[in-house]
């Protein structure tokens, strides 16, 4: 509830106003399992389109795919087999936010 007090001093309450926040966020990704050896799960959000991109410790993009998740938010992201192993990280990208995790290659 609000008051608010006018010039002249007069005051009023407002009334009672419920508010939901949406608060899945970009910061609610799974990534799994890690490490991994030929395929990735994301976990995202929500259903929408997301950008992924894999990039390697030197900053060389492996990978970069346009990703919907299924009705569950999930994504599974397969033959990744040829990727050698080592240390990479996936940058997930939806709705103008960006998420960044650390992923090991067996």
């Amino acid at each position: 509830r609000l008051k608010s007090v006018d010039v002249d001093g007069e005051s009023a309450i407002s009334k009672v106003a419920i508010v939901t926040l949406n608060k899945a966020t970009i910061e609610d990704v799974v990534v799994y399992p890690n490490p991994f050896t030929s395929e990735l799960t994301i976990a995202l959000p929500n259903n929408e389109q997301a950008q992924v991109e894999i990039v390697s410790l030197e900053g060389v993009q492996v990978l970069s795919s346009k990703v919907t998740a299924d009705a569950n938010g999930m994504v599974k992201m397969e033959g990744l087999n040829n990727l050698s192993a080592g240390v990479y990280f996936v940058r997930i990208t939806q709705n103008g936010q960006t998420t960044v995790s650390k992923l090991v290659k067996q």
